[in-house]
């Protein structure tokens, strides 16, 4: 538990946060920042391998030092509807692979970036279809949905061991410097069906268990950045 004092008003709180966040929370507080290029605002779902690389090399002209790929990379994700949890490249959109986009952008200069969003699951996808029991959820009730997304137990060991695998996997294979970890939703139904007292530790496990996918990835990729996005504080202070 933290806690803070200052007669200085709420901009002087706010500024000790951050003060306090920069110099004892972030992994790496003497490095400076990159400047980032985030296709998301300039087109959205519309995501393919043309358009991304002409994007970046119109961010190197302006001087841009991180160039990242939004939402839309992947699967079937063309909108909010389906495609989240599928995560390997649309081949009709990327014909050669992230790999060719991460070797032009670094040609140019720039690190290279992808957004994710591992804690969450399209009812519309191949791995919800495959493992419909990973999703948090109470037994005989209909599972609530916000962005057409669920959100996956995360205090499962197998749900853990699948995250970790494929994100090695992105990080490996298309030399990302740079992961956009997105959370777009909170919890609605924080239930395990059929463990009993383990539900009462559950926000608590589910937490832990994210923190554990970051660690064990930054372990086997010190140069690996992480930003978290749309999400809490706490998170926030963890993945840096």
């Amino acid at each position: 538990m933290l806690g803070l004092y200052t007669g200085g008003g709420f901009g002087a709180a706010s500024r000790g946060w951050h003060r306090h966040a920069r110099t004892h929370v972030l992994r790496h507080p003497g490095e400076d920042r990159p400047v980032l290029y985030n296709s998301w605002e300039a087109v959205e779902f519309d995501v393919d391998e043309a358009a991304q690389l002409d994007l970046a090399r119109r961010a190197a002209d302006l001087g841009v030092e991180l160039f990242v790929i939004d939402d839309g990379w992947f699967s079937t994700r063309t909108g909010d509807h389906s495609g989240l949890g599928d995560w390997w490249p649309n081949p009709g959109r990327f014909p050669g692979g992230l790999a060719a986009v991460a070797g032009q952008v670094h040609r140019l200069g720039m690190r290279f970036g992808v957004w994710v969003e591992p804690e969450m699951v399209n009812p519309d996808s191949e791995l919800y279809r495959a493992h419909p029991d990973w999703v948090l959820h109470f037994p005989h009730r209909r599972r609530d949905e916000l962005r057409r997304q669920l959100v996956l137990n995360y205090a499962r060991a197998d749900v853990r061991d699948w995250a970790l695998d494929w994100l090695d996997r992105l990080v490996t294979g298309n030399h990302v410097d740079h992961l956009k970890w997105d959370m777009n939703r909170g919890f609605s139904q924080a239930g395990w069906p059929g463990r009993g007292d383990a539900q009462d530790w559950l926000w608590i496990d589910h937490t832990r268990g994210v923190y554990q996918v970051i660690d064990r990835l930054r372990a086997r990729h010190p140069a690996l950045r992480i930003g978290s996005w749309a999400s809490a504080v706490m998170r926030l202070n963890r993945a840096g």
